[in-house]
């Protein structure tokens, strides 16, 4: 009856308690959990009990500052990429200006009034789209900024450029805006030399693994292997 006894007293004061935690422990999936409250005697079971828990507030503590820490390191970035986004969206330039008010000084001169009244239209389209404030727009005003850039580019240099469009995608579809003028402006400016006597531009836009794929190529002279490089 006494080994009876001890065994029973053995199982109620160690076994049970210790599989009772170990279970619990078993059962945590976050480090928000706790234990399940369990009685035990004020012994060294109670003091593992009570250390778990204590690990687990630490652990919770830690997990919290760590998100805390990343949420306002990415909050930082992205607000460093706005602002970057902003600074090319509202980026005019002054070559382009200057440029095309002499192109359209030289129209007034040969009395080409037709060209300067489309010039002007389109010049103006792009800065007033330039300017705006607001931050995505549907894709048909993004293409129609670049017609009015192209257009404005084809009549300063008129034969030196010829686009091709393939637009596989809903014109509504929301996108930021001027993210295509300065891939257009790189082409115009850069792949232009005296062997091509006019750059075929390529522009493409479908869905692609479920988001938007635009794709800009050029048949200009490209990058030199060893700036490539």
């Amino acid at each position: 009856c006494v080994l009876v006894l001890l065994c029973f007293s053995l199982y109620l004061q160690i076994t049970r308690p210790v599989r009772t935690i170990a279970l619990n422990l078993a059962a945590l999936n976050t480090p928000e959990d706790r234990l399940k409250p369990m009685i035990t005697p004020k012994n060294e079971l109670r003091a593992i009990y009570n250390s778990v828990n204590t690990m687990l507030d630490h652990m919770q503590a830690v997990t919290q500052e760590s998100k805390r820490v990343t949420d306002k390191l990415y909050q930082a970035e992205m607000a460093a990429k706005y602002a970057e986004l902003a600074y090319y969206q509202k980026q005019i330039n002054p070559h382009f200006l200057y440029n095309s008010l002499e192109c359209i000084r030289s129209m007034a001169i040969g009395g080409a009034t037709d060209s300067i009244e489309a010039f002007t239209q389109s010049l103006a389209n792009i800065f007033r789209y330039a300017v705006s404030s607001v931050p995505y727009v549907p894709f048909e005003q993004e293409m129609a900024c670049i017609n009015d850039y192209f257009r404005v580019m084809s009549m300063r240099f008129p034969d030196r450029f010829q686009m091709t469009t393939k637009i596989e995608i809903d014109p509504g579809v929301e996108t930021m805006k001027m993210i295509l003028q300065p891939l257009f402006e790189n082409c115009l400016t850069h792949a232009y030399d005296a062997q091509h006597t006019r750059i075929q531009i390529q522009l493409s836009a479908c869905y692609l693994g479920g988001c938007v794929h635009i794709r800009l190529a050029d048949n200009g002279r490209g990058i030199p292997p060893d700036v490539l490089k």
